[in-house]
């Protein structure tokens, strides 16, 4: 019998090998670049793509699979299971070899290149000027799994491969400006986070997870919602398999962190006889709530926004939400003993029930914003087809309420400095205050459009949201911002869309909150702070096309 030997990654012959009578031989070390066998597999992978694209007779179609069926089945608690190997989406095409050789060729012609894209995006994730692609991890400890030889692990080559993939774009240099090398940096990530979880490496799980968000965020940057889509659910499913819904801060890291249910996290199941090992300590389990939360928030918006179900169901026993809400790292860092205490469980029946809690971190913040757009989106549809139903109504009053609270008392103040503290004194930055707030002013907007071409109070909700959004964007000083969260996108054409109704709808009132022209010039100023971003997102670019169309629809 075989028994697994863990590399060290001792220089210049690593302690297995050194050790080996034979069996181990050939070191290589990852972190100047793909080792000679990573890229042997990386030219086997293309070729193999290339031979079921000939022999289906397309040279460019790829069929697109169930992610969710054949080896774990098809039953609803699929979902819970993740596969190790998934297809890369129709929707993006295999390149060819000469693709690939030529972003060898680029990285051997940059021996650095790899650590100045990772060094880019940990600094402008540090920075706190933009958007993060929703980056979870503790900054300050993956720098050291990176940069440090004598550390014992090292990131995962999915994660890596993600990171430099979002941070090409972030850069915008010559490397990445070649839309075949594009496409590289794309198929090189897509390939290897489909063997995210068979990486040899104690974090493999965490780290999958966070290869999926930040995949995920960089193809809805360009406006492939479907591919965006089909990765946040692969890290829906990983956070549900692993159980991180159902965590409480243990305080003890000798043994395993333990979840609400009694059941040691250590014993979580992931795939197939796989276990999610126990946090080391503090940081790393605030990592695993992180992780929960940032999928939570990404599966609310990007289905509530287009009005599609959310695939976590709250009320289940399976996707219950019993994780206590996210504390900031800087908490740790300075030694405050403020952290949140565990609430007993039902983290999000409770929010919803408006159970007084302490949670105002930036990421608890996202996380209430995000649960309430997805709360808000169904319930004001079928309110209005049942006005008569006591329970739709409780729900709707519940969720206007809390959105209220939420606006006037915990969300930090939209002010025209660099950043502004939130009531629990952390600094929020101003990228981080213009979602928020524009997020919770949708909310308002979905729960009260239904009802504003007949009440009165609901128009004037809608259109003062509205109103309040614009303010928010002219006070925040996008030109210091490289680029934003792709979800603004589609949330400013949405009030790009109140505000047009609003004008046609002043034409027959007496009276308006606005005026036709002063919600014109309002809506221009939205789509000016779009058209900034269009030139670094694709999907700003069409939303921009898309809200000047139907503003310029309604003027004339």
């Amino acid at each position: 019998m075989f028994q697994l030997q863990r590399c060290d990654a001792q220089k210049p012959v690593c302690g297995p090998c050194s050790r080996s009578t034979g069996a181990f031989a050939d070191c290589e070390y990852t972190e100047h670049g793909l080792t000679r066998t990573q890229q042997l597999e990386d030219q086997i992978a293309v070729l193999e793509a290339r031979i079921e694209d000939l022999q289906s007779g397309s040279p460019n179609s790829m069929t697109l699979r169930n992610p969710y069926t054949g080896h774990f089945g098809q039953s609803p608690q699929s979902l819970q299971r993740i596969r190790q190997s998934r297809p890369i989406p129709a929707t993006t095409q295999t390149p060819n070899i000469d693709i690939i050789q030529s972003a060898r060729l680029l990285e051997e012609s940059h021996p650095d290149l790899h650590h100045r894209l990772i060094q880019s995006f940990l600094t402008h994730a540090s920075q706190q000027t933009g958007f993060n692609f929703g980056f979870f991890l503790d900054i300050k400890r993956f720098s050291q799994t990176v940069f440090n030889d004598h550390v014992a692990e090292r990131p995962t080559q999915a994660l890596l491969n993600a990171i430099y993939l979002v941070s090409s774009r972030l850069e915008g240099s010559s490397f990445a400006d070649s839309s075949e090398l594009r496409v590289a940096f794309v198929r090189r990530a897509l390939l290897n986070i489909s063997s995210g979880l068979q990486a040899n490496c104690s974090q493999k799980v965490l780290h999958t997870i966070q290869a999926e968000v930040l995949i995920a965020n960089y193809l809805f940057c360009n406006g492939r919602i479907m591919e965006g889509r089909y990765h946040v659910v692969a890290a829906v499913s990983l956070v549900l398999s692993a159980r991180l819904n159902k965590m409480t801060r243990s305080g003890n890291y000798s043994g395993f962190g333990h979840s609400s249910s009694g059941t040691s996290l250590g014993e979580s199941a992931i795939g197939t006889g796989e276990m999610l090992p126990m946090s080391r300590d503090a940081v790393e389990e605030e990592e695993r709530i992180h992780a929960f939360w940032t999928v939570l928030w990404l599966n609310n918006v990007w289905t509530a926004v287009d009005r599609l179900p959310s695939n976590i169901a709250y009320t289940t026993a399976n996707a219950g939400v019993d994780t206590p809400w996210p504390v900031d790292f800087s908490e740790y860092k300075e030694g405050s003993t403020s952290r949140e205490a565990d609430n007993g469980g039902n983290t999000v029946q409770k929010f919803l029930m408006n159970v007084p809690d302490a949670a105002t971190s930036v990421n608890a913040l996202y996380a209430k914003t995000g649960i309430l757009f997805e709360q808000a989106t169904p319930i004001a549809v079928q309110y209005r087809a049942d006005p008569h139903s006591e329970k739709l109504q409780r729900s709707f009053v519940a969720v206007d309420s809390l959105i209220q609270r939420l606006i006037q008392h915990q969300l930090p103040p939209i002010a025209s400095d660099t950043c502004t503290r939130s009531s629990s004194s952390l600094i929020v930055s101003p990228h981080d205050r213009l979602c928020l707030h524009t997020l919770a002013r949708i909310v308002v907007i979905r729960l009260h459009s239904p009802f504003a071409n007949q009440d009165m109070n609901s128009f004037a909700r809608v259109v003062n949201a509205a109103r309040e959004v614009a303010e928010a964007v002219r006070r925040v000083d996008i030109r210091e911002m490289p680029t934003v969260d792709p979800i603004l996108a589609m949330l400013w054409t949405e009030v790009c869309q109140t505000f047009v109704n609003g004008i046609r709808s002043t034409r027959g009132l007496p009276s308006s909150p606005l005026s036709a022209t002063r919600m014109r010039t309002m809506c221009e100023e939205i789509i000016g702070a779009m058209r900034h971003f269009a030139s670094v997102s694709s999907s700003m670019e069409k939303q921009v096309d898309i809200s000047h169309t139907m503003l310029q629809a309604a003027v004339t």
